[in-house]
This record gives structure tokens, C-alpha cells and sequence, in this order.
């Protein structure tokens, strides 16, 4: 056993000389600032000593009597200390010499230090040096304030909703004001009603799924839009139809007839007037006016009629009804906003669990977002129009996300609705769609639907997986749109479709399949261009599990595939087959045209040569062996073209010239031409083409 003890003081100071005896007959003089300032003999202070002290024949502190005594120091005072021999010479001084603090000094330090630690200002009192050459020394207080927990704002888990919402909003007051970045989620559930718009580039993060927002989002009366913080332009979803007319507050119409498209399928609705249609058969539980349903894929028909049940608000309203904003909205300008490693869900509805919107912007600048990032959050379960509904943006990023058994649809990616806007470079990577309707991508006035990337998600046993469609009024168009090893299955409307929608104005899409499984039914009725590779979709005996339909397709391309049944023409090419190929040729009259090429991967490499039998007419233009989709990877680019090849030609016999092979995003064909003139050879254009002159072109490009 082990006893706490401390180091005794010296009891009698004695002092030598320099010889390193006793300093007999010495003295001690004692000052402050050259004043002689007394000691004590006693611990009293009650008894001085003589100044100078004398030492006695034994070098010690002594009275006038020359009796050995303790030393005693007034506290608080620093002294000088001069040692003088028996002669008065100086032998050594001390400058600060102070009396160690007493038991009870001491305990009032450790109090007042403590006191102003635990002060709300305590953490500037402390300092904090970074670790690594060139850190900046700070506070505590300057570190801790980078980020926030929400605990820090007084929400907690035993809070009800609304006092978690009111913290929120206190919260959210600092976030404009700038004092801090990113939010922190501690593990726990913490109950909210929907919150306030979070404004600007904030990180919302927690401690895996554990750490949980779960909404119960309150339904707004019509005509108080304005007054729920979601002023005209808010999204909201139709909690009750009442008596409200709400196409007049902004919900879109949609005629029974128009169902079985992509436009309606796995979106929800809500009867307004029933007419001669089963909407049983489409998916509501009743026919009657103000049910609310999920459509199915079933064709409709009849004169009935029914609003989209979510949609942006154009007008307050009126009448009895009621609708729910989003639990959770990110507006503005928010580049760099994220939420990552959370759980997040709404239990009663509402427009969506989380909504991305930016601002109006202007043509095609897809308003004030980019980079927006949601990263391991969890959705699953949510009862809701959709968990992510993102609205004209540049670049969301959807990853390692839960998104099963929602009762609505999983992510949907859309333009601004009011002017053309683009939605530029969203990916979705690593995501499950399990038992929910997977991801919607809509496109209207004029704005555009991608480039889109879809990987390694499952969609499966939902009512639909990719759609992509435009509104009939406006138009729209969608390109590059693509998805690699995404597996569908069980669906109970279709696995993917892409249709305008009897939009007047659309510019067809483009649709790249890599290493995907798809069992059920893909409608392509508006694709410009699709491309399969290494897609194996058979069941039992080889039986084909994916059907692709639609008449208005213009190129289809399989390339080491199989399972499809098709209606249409499709061109099936093998992987790493040298395949012939005879283009024909325009701007220049020709013979002998020979060539291949083979494919590997997403790469196509061909050769093609032929004889000049008349002189060319200008650039020469031939369609590409395998479809090229605008955007993919380019090497470079030149005068607005991509640079994909080259081209050598041997003339008058002797003469060799040199070029470069373009692909021309206007039209479906290489464009050959020089650097430094509109015509092929960066030499210059022969002057004469004999007959039996031959071109020879190399390609290599991605699909």
C-alpha cells in the first residue's frame, strides 16, 4: 500500500561562504524595489526579524540573540536577498524570491480557475497548436466553433418534435450568420416536425445510421402556403383534397388516358373527378374523388380525371384541403452542401424527405447548386412522395444509400419547371431501391436530363425502376443517360422508359447498358440511341427476360448480349469479333472501299480504306460502325469537334498527306478536315486527284 506524500521545505535556511562553510557572523538583507522590508520569526507575522538578518555560528537564520529560527515571508511580495560575509561583503543575491502560496491561497486559485473554465467564454482560455510544420496557434473556441452538434442548440432526444423544431430554427439563424460549417448528429432519434430551409454550404453528418432525424411532417391548410415558410414556389404534396382545387395552386392534370405512360407510372395521384374510369384498375383503392394512389403501369381510359398529388406551388389556394411541404429543404446556393452517414425518415408523408432546390437561374445554368452530395444516408421505410427530390441542379451524387420500402419514389431528378434548365452530371452509385419506385428524371420547357450515371444499384419488386419522360407542354430533352451492372428485376410496371409523352418538342436520348441485368419489360419509345454491352438477361432453358419495346428508336446496338427479345431491328456484335464494314461514303466518289473493326470493352477501334475515282467535293462524312454517344470520354477537340482518329492519303503516286478524323456532334458521321483550312489535308488539297489515289482512315473512340 502506497502513501501520498510531498517533499518537506527547508525548516532553517543556513547559508555559506565561499569557501563552502557555514557563513558565521554573515548576514541576510532583506528588500523590495531597494527598501529594506521586514520578515517574520513567526508564523504569525507577529514577531520581525532584525534587517539584516544575522547567522549565527552555524550559518543559520537567527534572532538577535542569535537562536536558530524559521523564516517567515510576507505573501504576495517578491524579495531581493543580498548575502553578506562577517565583514559586509557582498557574496551572492538573489532577485525573486517569494514564499510558496498557502494551503488556502491556493484552493482560491484552483476555484477561480475552475469557475472561469466552466464560464460560456472558458474555452478562449485555452490554446490549442495544430499538429505539423507551419500550424497556426488558436483557442479552443476558435476550433470547437467549426461545427455544431444539434445538441449544442438544446434538441435532444427526450424533446418532442416541435421543441427539436424550434432549436432547429435557432440553429439555423447561425448558420446565416456564418459561425459555423458543418452540423453534427450524435447517435439517438431525435423527433422533428418539417424544418427550416438550410441556406447555404453546410455538412449535415452523424455517427452512422444510428444517428437519426425521423419527421412528422404537419399538414398546411390551403390558402396558408405562404404562412408554413414555404411561400409560392415550395414543393408540397396533397395530404387531403377537401374542397381545394388544387391545379389551381399548381398540381398538374392528368387525364385517365394518359396513364400507362411513363409519365404517371410509380408517381402518386389524386382522384378529382371519377367519370367512366376503374381507377381500381390503375391503382387507387377506390373510384372515388379525393382518393390518393399510386399509379401502376396499366393503360387508363375513361373521362375521369386526377392531379399529380405533388407539385410546386403556384398560388396559395383555398377550400378545405390540405398539403405537406418537404421535411427537410436545402435552397440557394448550397455548392458543397452534404448529408453523410445518417438515418433520416418522415412517417406521415409529405412532399419529399429531402429536397434540393436551387434558384431560377437563367438558360441552362441549372440555377445556384452544384456538387451537392448525399452520401450512407438511410431513407428506408419513408412514408412520402419521394425521399429525394432534386430540382435544377449541376452534380448531385447519390451514394451507398438505403432507399427500400418507400412508400413513394426514391430519388427524382428534375429541371426547374419554369424556364430551361439543366441537370448536369447526377450520378447514383451503390444504392438500394428494394420494394420502391426507383428513380424518376423529368424534363420540361426545354431543360435536359443528363449526363445521368446509374451503378451498381439494385431496383427490384418496386412499381418501376428508371424513368424518363417530359411533360407534353414545354418539351424536353434527355441525353447520356447510363447504367452500369444496375440489376432489375420483378418490377410491376416497366424496368426502364424513356418517352416524351406527346411532348411536340424533344430531342431524343441516348441510352448506354453496361453489364446490366434487366427481367421485365424496357419501353424505348423516344431513344435516339442504344448501346448493350455484355448484358445477360436469360432465365431457365435460355429463355430471354428482358423485352425491349418501342417503335421510334433510331440506332440499337447489342454488343456481346444476350436474353433480349426485341421488337425492331437490332445490330448484335460480339465482343472482340473483327467485324467487315462497308460505309458509304459521301464527298467524294469512291471504289474499293474496304474495312473493319472490333470492339473491346467500351472502346471501338476500325480501319477503313478506299479509292479516290473522282476528286473530293469537299470534307468527306461517313457514318460510324458502332453508334458514338455524345459525351463519352474524348481525347481532345478541334474547332468544336472531337478529335477521335486520323487519316493518311496517298496521291499522284508519290505524294502523302496527312489529316485528322472528327466526329461532328451535328450528325452521326466522321468529318475529315485540316487544321488550318474547312478542307481535309493539313498540307493542303492536292491540286489534281489522279485515279487509283486511295484514303486510309484510323479510328478509335468509347461508346
Amino acid at each position: 500500500m502506497t502513501t501520498d506524500v510531498t517533499i518537506a521545505p527547508t525548516p532553517i535556511l543556513a547559508f555559506l561562504n565561499n569557501q563552502g562553510q557555514p557563513c558565521v557572523g554573515g548576514t541576510v538583507l532583506t528588500q523590495v524595489g531597494g527598501v529594506n522590508t521586514a520578515t517574520y520569526q513567526d508564523s504569525a507575522g507577529t514577531i520581525p526579524l532584525p534587517n539584516p538578518i544575522p547567522l549565527n555560528n552555524r550559518g543559520e537564520i537567527s534572532n538577535a540573540a542569535g537562536v536558530s529560527c524559521q523564516l517567515f515571508l510576507i505573501s504576495g511580495v517578491a524579495y531581493v536577498f543580498t548575502l553578506l560575509d562577517a565583514n559586509g561583503n557582498q557574496l551572492n543575491q538573489a532577485n525573486y524570491v517569494t514564499p510558496p502560496a498557502s494551503s488556502g491561497s491556493l484552493t482560491a486559485f484552483i476555484t477561480a480557475l475552475t469557475t472561469a473554465l466552466a464560464a460560456p467564454t472558458g474555452a478562449t482560455l485555452i490554446g490549442y497548436l495544430p499538429p505539423g510544420v507551419g500550424a497556426t496557434p488558436r483557442t479552443i473556441a476558435s476550433k470547437f466553433s467549426e461545427e455544431i452538434s444539434i445538441t449544442d442548440k438544446g434538441m435532444a432526444v427526450a424533446n418532442t418534435a416541435a421543441q427539436n423544431t424550434v432549436a432547429w430554427a435557432a440553429m439555423i439563424s447561425d448558420i446565416q450568420s456564418g459561425t459555423f460549417s458543418s452540423i453534427y448528429v450524435p447517435p439517438g432519434i431525435f423527433q422533428f416536425n418539417q424544418v427550416a430551409d438550410v441556406p447555404k454550404n453546410i455538412l449535415i453528418y452523424g455517427h452512422g445510421f444510428n444517428s437519426q432525424l425521423q419527421f412528422t411532417v404537419l399538414p398546411v391548410s390551403a390558402g396558408s402556403f405562404a404562412s408554413s415558410g414555404g411561400s409560392p414556389g415550395r414543393q408540397y404534396s396533397v395530404a387531403s383534397a377537401g374542397t381545394t382545387d388544387w391545379g389551381a395552386c399548381g398540381a398538374q392534370l392528368v387525364n385517365a388516358t394518359q396513364f400507362g405512360l411513363s409519365l404517371t407510372a410509380g408517381k402518386q395521384y389524386v382522384i378529382k373527378t371519377v367519370g367512366t374510369t376503374n381507377w381500381v384498375a390503375l391503382g387507387a383503392a377506390s373510384s372515388a374523388v379525393g382518393v390518393i394512389f399510386m399509379a401502376t403501369a396499366v393503360v387508363g381510359t375513361g373521362s375521369g380525371v386526377a392531379w399529380e398529388r405533388s407539385f410546386t406551388a403556384t398560388a396559395a389556394g383555398t377550400g378545405t384541403g390540405t398539403a405537406q411541404p418537404d421535411a427537410m429543404r436545402f435552397t440557394g446556393s448550397v455548392m458543397g452542401s452534404g448529408l453523410q452517414n445518417l438515418t433520416i425518415t418522415t412517417s406521415n408523408g409529405g412532399a419529399a424527405v429531402v429536397a434540393i432546390e436551387g434558384g431560377a437561374g437563367t438558360n441552362g445554368n441549372g440555377g445556384s447548386q452544384r456538387n451537392f452530395f448525399i452520401s450512407r444516408v438511410n431513407f428506408g421505410g419513408s412514408v412520402c412522395a419521394y425521399a429525394i427530390d432534386h430540382r435544377n441542379d449541376y452534380g448531385i451524387a447519390i451514394e451507398h444509400c438505403l432507399l427500400n420500402g418507400i412508400t413513394g419514389s426514391g430519388v427524382r431528378l428534375r429541371d426547374n419547371g419554369a424556364i430551361p434548365n439543366y441537370s448536369y452530371s447526377s450520378k447514383i452509385r451503390g444504392c438500394d431501391f428494394t420494394a420502391t419506385s426507383g428513380v424518376q428524371i423529368e424534363a420540361e420547357n426545354g431543360g435536359s436530363q443528363g449526363p445521368i450515371s446509374i451503378a451498381d444499384c439494385i431496383l427490384e419488386n418496386g412499381t418501376s425502376g428508371l424513368l424518363c419522360n417530359t411533360s407534353a407542354v414545354g418539351g424536353g430533352f434527355g441525353w447520356n443517360i447510363s447504367l452500369d451492372n444496375t440489376y432489375f428485376e420483378q418490377m410491376a410496371g416497366l424496368c426502364i422508359s424513356i418517352n416524351r409523352n406527346g411532348a411536340a418538342s424533344f430531342i431524343n436520348s441516348h441510352l448506354l447498358l453496361k453489364s446490366t441485368y434487366i427481367q421485365g419489360t424496357v419501353d424505348l419509345g423516344d431513344v435516339g440511341q442504344l448501346v448493350a454491352i455484355s448484358c445477360t438477361n436469360q432465365g431457365a432453358a435460355n429463355a430471354p427476360l428482358c423485352t425491349i419495346t418501342g417503335s421510334s428508336f433510331a440506332t440499337t446496338t447489342l454488343i456481346d448480349c444476350n436474353g433480349f427479345t426485341q421488337s425492331g431491328t437490332f445490330a448484335w456484335l460480339p465482343q472482340g469479333a473483327i467485324t467487315s464494314w462497308t460505309p458509304t461514303i459521301s464527298g467524294v466518289t469512291t471504289s474499293g472501299v474496304t474495312g473493319f473493326y472490333s470492339i473491346s470493352g467500351r472502346t471501338v477501334t476500325a480501319q477503313l480504306r478506299f479509292t479516290v475515282t473522282a476528286a473530293p467535293t469537299g470534307n468527306i462524312a461517313l457514318p460510324l460502325p458502332v453508334p458514338f454517344i455524345s459525351g463519352s470520354a474524348l481525347a481532345t477537340f478541334y474547332s468544336g469537334n472531337a478529335l477521335i482518329g486520323s487519316a493518311a492519303a496517298h496521291v499522284a503516286g508519290s505524294t502523302f498527306y496527312t489529316g485528322g478524323a472528327f466526329y461532328n456532334s451535328s450528325i452521326p458521321a466522321v468529318l475529315f478536315e485540316g487544321p488550318s483550312t474547312a478542307n481535309f489535308w493539313q498540307a493542303g488539297v492536292p491540286a489534281v486527284w489522279a485515279n487509283g489515289d486511295y484514303l486510309h482512315i484510323s479510328l478509335s473512340y468509347q461508346i
